[in-house]
């Protein structure tokens, strides 16, 4: 490959406040180290480096490239499905809630609605638990965001299925239902 035998590459740099200028950057022709381009490598490079590990232009170009390359398509596919499980939400709530009309059986709608939420709420557990690998990662629940994320989940579960027992439309649990939209506000804040 010829970038074995040149290892300077030109990159064009955009930088918000001057505009795009053309610069001369050096970039690693042979990375050694296994699993250098990971995401647990960044992951616990972040948990365990110091700030300044990352002020500077080669660590800032492996950002980029990580960012571009492989996290955004993720990020966007996350916040896009937890929106559509926040609307979901929602929807399930407002038909559910002991406010609505008289107590009567969910619609089809609303069925799918709660089979949807809980597909998804499945979906965001199943990640949580490959994120703590498998309750074994060290530190985990070091961080409150984790906390918040399995204790929604966990309500989620509690309310959607506590609402199918008492009967549907007009069964829902008002304060539980307050609480778990709370939490998951509060997890769309950390995403």
């Amino acid at each position: 490959s010829p970038t074995y035998l040149d290892p300077w590459k030109h990159h064009r740099l955009v930088d918000p406040f001057e505009g795009a200028e053309d610069q001369l950057t050096r970039t690693a022709a042979v990375l050694p180290v296994p699993g250098l381009g990971t995401m647990s490598f960044l992951s616990s490079l972040v948990l365990r480096a110091p700030a300044t590990a990352f002020d500077n232009e080669a660590m800032a170009l492996v950002l980029q490239v990580m960012w571009q390359k492989h996290v955004r398509k993720y990020f966007v596919l996350d916040t896009i499905l937890f929106l559509f499980y926040f609307v979901l939400w929602i929807l399930l709530t407002d038909s559910t809630s002991s406010t609505t009309v008289a107590s009567t059986d969910l619609s089809i709608s609303d069925r799918a609605i709660a089979i949807t939420l809980l597909l998804l709420n499945s979906l965001f557990a199943a990640k949580e638990v490959i994120q703590s690998d498998f309750g074994r990662r060290p530190g985990y629940f070091k961080s409150q965001w984790n906390y918040v994320d399995v204790v929604s989940i966990l309500l989620v579960y509690g309310y959607t299925v506590a609402t199918a027992i008492r009967g549907g439309k007009g069964a829902g649990l008002v304060p539980l239902a307050v609480i778990t939209t709370l939490l998951l506000t509060m997890v769309s804040q950390s995403r």
